[in-house]
């Protein structure tokens, strides 16, 4: 067959490549569905995990400063043979602080069991994990008297806090206000009159003492 004259489109020829591109085009492989494939998800933020032991120290000191305590970190007790972490003091009044940030509830328990052989009447433990905080209180529960678990606390930082200012209003002198002390106005000075007065009286004051140890002695 002649070959077709310049300017005329061979049909055979553009049938072929048209075939042999849709050929291509089959062994390629498809391109996947966007809308089928699953976006990634995002991880879920965690929970807020509790205070670590060390801001919750700092907060219970700066509480107790404020309120008339006194502290010591990780003080010794049964001779040596233990320590508490916080123990607070205020007068007769003395509490001792046990906190849990991330031990074990086992181990938390027997840092609370020692707290009572010690002779504190006022044990508080804190821990802002909720489970934790529960199993605690189970074991204490097997583990403790009722006499021993009601010297014990199991509570919040944020319910520590309000418990130390209950202690130390009920600690506070009857009639003494809670607010800052007044200022003392200071007395007018004696005249020199008043001065020999109270000068006679404290020697009478001596003399009649002394007249009376005298005559107890004879």
């Amino acid at each position: 067959m002649p070959p077709p004259a310049p300017g005329r489109v061979d049909p055979f020829a553009k049938r072929t490549t048209a075939t042999t591109g849709a050929a291509k085009a089959e062994d390629r492989e498809p391109p996947g569905d966007a809308t089928t494939s699953a976006p990634a998800t995002a991880a879920e933020p965690e929970p807020a995990s509790p205070p670590k032991a060390e801001a919750i120290r700092h907060a219970l000191i700066q509480t107790a400063g404020g309120l008339g305590f006194s502290y010591q970190v990780e003080q010794p007790v049964l001779d040596g043979a233990g320590r508490v972490d916080l123990v607070l003091t205020r007068g007769p009044l003395v509490v001792a602080v046990e906190i849990s940030a991330t031990t074990p509830a086992e181990h938390e328990v027997g840092n609370l069991l020692k707290c009572l052989p010690a002779g504190f009447t006022h044990i508080l433990h804190v821990c802002d994990a909720t489970t934790r905080r529960r199993r605690i209180e189970e074991l204490l529960a097997a583990q403790a008297t009722p006499e021993e678990r009601a010297r014990i606390r199991c509570l919040t930082l944020r319910q520590t806090l309000e418990h130390l200012r209950e202690l130390a209003e009920a600690d506070r002198p009857a009639g003494a206000s809670s607010g800052p002390p007044e200022k003392s106005v200071p007395a007018p000075p004696l005249t020199f009159a008043e001065q020999e007065t109270l000068a006679a009286q404290m020697l009478a004051r001596i003399a009649a003492r002394q007249r009376r140890a005298k005559g107890e002695s004879a």
